[in-house]
């Protein structure tokens, strides 16, 4: 029987800087565009631009003097922009804003309809960036609870992408295989260190927005010659929610599995999945209002799989006849009027050694894996935010031996961690703005022992 233990720890902290290059990091987006006079066409210099939404406070700034704008650092979600000059009010919801990305939102404001009018414009603006050269792909909270997938993790959100296949160990993007993506979760670097594979798989309840990066990319993200899969983890607000979920997959809905005999074996094995399931909680909410948010998740994932285990014994009873097809089976001495004569018997059409079942026998394997996720955001300022994540996965399983007693198996355990170097940001308004990155990737910690 074999049993392993893995637990991961992520964490990052957000601080402050200043300067002009970045509008967006691989953890935030940004909003941008212009205002003008819809009679005039004229740029509109001081109008003052709000965005509220995902991030826990709202960010604003006022636009130039030749009426454009940016907000950056703000979190992936849906935004409400507005959009005030003197006593006007123009609104656009549904503003979309994804990780690594800015999006446009442009606006004609009427400057001779009546004080205090308020307009909402219902509208959804594109994130397309023409300045941009990479080929991928976002998936927003909205698309992640609708989307078919055959998995639970964000592999199988990404690999919607096209271009991206499963070779049989992960996701092979783009002509590379799967052990040569880069994954990360919240700007952390989460891949495998052994073998490049997902080293924290993340159930789609806990998770905001999964960014798909298939080719094109620039050196910043670098450390991989196939895909980025960039994930960012739900985050707490002013309001609290919450959800209960649950999913389930009897495995007498799935075809049985068949495998082939081995002619060289005198046992034969077929795994079928008896169930995989998940259940769990997420929360969110604010600690302090306006200043400090909290989400958690938790989510037990169990599985089992039934291994038919089936002996059986090569059969000396049957002789070719001249037809070349077998005759029926005699176990009794050539001498005594049977077909047995020492040699096994071959199947003319295959080639293959013709066997008789002995025995048949199912033993189990299980696995077990509990998520848990915890987050927290600080807004010190307006400008000034910090966010402290942890992840925490550990998971055991144990499998029967298959060609022996069930207990040779052996039994093994380990213990892996992982942290993120504190990384430091800071919220900007306006067009002066820079963000710094450090990343630092501690390798794992292994203990360990296995006997059979």
């Amino acid at each position: 029987m074999h049993s392993r233990t893995g637990w991961i720890i992520a964490a990052a902290i957000a601080g402050s800087t200043s300067s002009s290059a970045y509008a967006q990091s691989i953890t935030t987006g940004a909003v941008q565009g212009r205002v003008i006079d819809t009679a005039t066409k004229e740029p509109l210099a001081g109008v003052t631009v709000v965005a509220i939404g995902a991030s826990p406070e709202p960010q604003s700034a006022l636009t130039d003097e030749d009426g454009t704008y940016k907000i950056t650092e703000l979190l992936p979600g849906e935004y409400t922009v507005s959009f005030y000059v003197g006593d006007l009010t123009v609104t656009r919801s549904n503003v979309r804003v994804g990780a690594n990305n800015v999006t446009p939102v442009f606006q004609k404001i009427r400057l001779t309809d009546q004080p205090g009018t308020i307009i909402d414009v219902v509208d959804v603006p594109p994130q397309i960036n023409p300045a941009s050269t990479t080929k991928g792909s976002k998936y927003g909270r909205d698309a992640i609870e609708k989307g078919v997938t055959r998995g639970r993790g964000f592999e199988d959100i990404a690999g919607q992408q096209a271009g991206t296949h499963n070779d049989g160990v992960g996701l092979a993007v783009s002509g590379s295989t799967s052990l040569e993506n880069r994954y990360l979760v919240d700007g952390i670097d989460i891949t495998g260190l052994t073998y490049g594979t997902v080293g924290t798989p993340i159930l789609n309840e806990f998770i905001e927005e999964v960014e798909m990066i298939a080719g094109g990319y620039n050196a910043e993200w670098g450390r991989a010659i196939g895909g980025i899969v960039n994930v960012i983890t739900r985050s707490g607000s002013n309001k609290f929610r919450g959800s209960v979920f649950g999913t389930i997959t009897p495995g007498f809905l799935a075809k049985r599995g068949q495998s082939t005999p081995v002619n060289a074996s005198s046992i034969d094995v077929e795994s079928n999945r008896a169930y995989s399931g998940d259940f769990g909680v997420e929360l969110g909410g604010p600690i302090i209002k306006d200043r400090l948010f909290f989400y958690v998740g938790f989510a037990p994932q169990l599985a089992r799989t039934d291994y038919t285990r089936i002996t059986k014994r090569q059969t000396d009873c049957r002789k070719l006849l001249p037809d070349g097809t077998l005759s029926g089976c005699d176990p009794r001495l050539a001498s005594q009027g049977g077909n047995a004569d020492g040699a096994a018997d071959v199947d003319p059409s295959t080639g293959f050694y013709i066997t008789d079942e002995l025995d048949r026998e199912t033993r189990a394997g299980t696995a077990r894996q509990y998520t848990a996720l915890g987050k927290l955001n600080l807004a010190i300022t307006p400008k000034d935010q910090a966010q402290l994540t942890l992840i925490a996965v550990p998971s055991s399983g144990e499998s029967p031996g298959l060609y022996g007693l069930p207990t040779s198996g052996g039994r093994s355990s380990g213990h892996v961690r992982e942290s993120g170097h504190p990384r430091i940001h800071r919220h900007g308004t306006g067009r002066s703005r820079r963000r710094r990155d450090g990343s630092l990737r501690a390798g794992p910690l292994s203990l360990g022992s296995a006997t059979g």
